[in-house]
């Protein structure tokens, strides 16, 4: 990295801008310097929906939004926040980049708890079903 290049960084950082850097390329026509901007993906997770978006907008990216699917991970989650991004917090992509970002509803909250109960249930069932193999194969006790 050019002198130059961490002056410009460390200017940058100096003014507290987290969400865009100037990086430096070398270009192919030799040692011309083309500046290339990229922002840092903002962390969305448990985020309100509404105000991940405004994040993500604000900084020059480009945002999908679509419900989760209901997993049972997901059951003590706030309605309306997010759980999942397409990229990890903090990456450095180039502005107008999509970012698809997945929320949860209530509806899908109560689906997730549902399938809490039914896997608890479950689990429950094949353990009784296990200790009644065992006390099959013990001998029985004569009075």
């Amino acid at each position: 990295m050019a002198v130059s290049e961490k002056v410009v960084l460390a200017g940058l950082a100096a003014a507290g801008t987290v969400a865009t850097a100037i990086v430096g390329a070398v270009s192919k026509s030799g040692d011309k310097r083309v500046a290339k901007e990229t922002v840092e993906v903002p962390d969305c997770i448990d985020v309100n929906l509404h105000e991940a978006q405004n994040n993500i907008l604000e900084i020059g990216l480009l945002c999908i939004v679509r419900p989760v699917k209901a997993r049972i991970k997901f059951k003590d989650k706030t309605p309306n926040t997010i759980v999942k991004t397409s990229h990890k917090a903090g990456k450095k992509i180039p502005p107008k980049t999509t970012i698809t970002i997945d929320y949860i509803t209530q509806d899908i909250i109560d689906e997730c708890n549902k399938l809490y109960i039914d896997s608890e249930n479950e689990k429950q069932r094949k353990k009784i079903e296990r200790q009644a193999k065992i006390e099959k194969l013990l001998p029985k006790k004569k009075p």
